[in-house]
């Protein structure tokens, strides 16, 4: 059995490696080289991001992005705020975006009322949209309604499942996807 140096960061005298020294010393023995996590007790909690950290974080990272073609964004807890960064950062400057899922967010009719001002859009590119599980709600469910009424160029498939809607927004939405040849989740 082979002594364990005192400059090991591996598991053997717990100190973990994860994140803080992604590789042993020099002088740990190759027992510390395994790339298994470290045991449950070792391991440092962090806290959760707020919600407004994380928004604040999407417009740069989107900016370094312009090519995107496909975005999925959901189960981040964006708000209609980061809705509204999307369209800004993505679908309105570079027009390359043409899958985008929010499926799982805050977006709620404010958010659905950003993205159909988009929708309506003549240079609209989007072939795909989740917005499943938003909240969106009837009020929302008629903005993007309307978008899709009003820009005839526009072929998309739009999830739109598990949103509050009532029986009256889903049957307008299922009438527009009808009349137009487009393919609605609801």
């Amino acid at each position: 059995m082979s002594a364990i140096s005192s400059d090991c960061r591996g598991a053997c005298n717990q100190q973990p490696r994860f994140p803080l020294n992604p590789s042993p010393s020099a002088s740990c023995p190759p027992h510390c080289s395994d790339s298994s996590p470290p045991p449950q007790s070792q391991r440092t909690s962090l806290p959760p991001i707020p919600t407004a950290v994380r928004q604040a974080a999407l417009a740069p990272a989107l900016a370094s992005r312009p090519s995107l073609a496909t975005l999925n964004l959901a189960g981040n807890a964006l708000a209609a705020a980061g809705a509204s960064t999307v369209v800004e950062q993505i679908l309105r400057r570079s027009g390359s975006l043409t899958d985008l899922d929010l499926s799982a967010n805050l977006l709620q009719f404010q958010g659905a009322k950003v993205l159909a001002a988009h929708l309506a859009e003549p240079g609209c590119r989007l072939s795909r949209l989740a917005l499943a599980e938003n909240n969106v709600s009837a009020v929302g469910a008629a903005f993007v309604g309307r978008a899709l009424q009003g820009n005839i160029e526009l072929r998309l498939t739009l999830d739109m499942a598990a949103n509050n809607l009532s029986e009256a927004a889903q049957a307008q939405l299922g009438k527009i996807a009808q009349e137009r040849a487009l393919e609605v989740l609801l």
